[in-house]
């Protein structure tokens, strides 16, 4: 295996806008979305505490992290698709 990057045609934006998660907040190089898609916010429904890296120069373009102690679900973009509940092989596919 190659340390090759893969070069994906899609963006996290796309993948929140088809799984229908909220966004609350987007930067240049960060979304926040308004409950995280793992927990839901929790007993307390907390909001903006999912954050994805939407950089794409970076290593980590793609990753996302939960910040409730509770959860702290995190992952890659291609978990991201997973939790989106969605095949990263063929959901792409036009």
């Amino acid at each position: 295996m190659t340390n090759e990057k893969i070069n994906f045609s899609i963006t996290p934006e796309d993948v929140i806008r088809r799984a229908g998660w909220a966004i609350n907040r987007t930067t240049k190089c960060k979304l926040v979305l308004r409950r995280c898609p793992a927990c839901n916010g929790g007993d307390n429904r907390d909001e903006r505490t999912f954050f994805v890296n939407a950089d794409r120069y970076s290593d980590y373009y793609g990753a996302y992290k939960c910040s409730r102690l509770k959860c702290l679900a995190k992952g890659n973009f291609w978990m991201l698709i997973r939790l989106a509940g969605m095949n990263p092989k063929t959901s792409w596919k036009e």
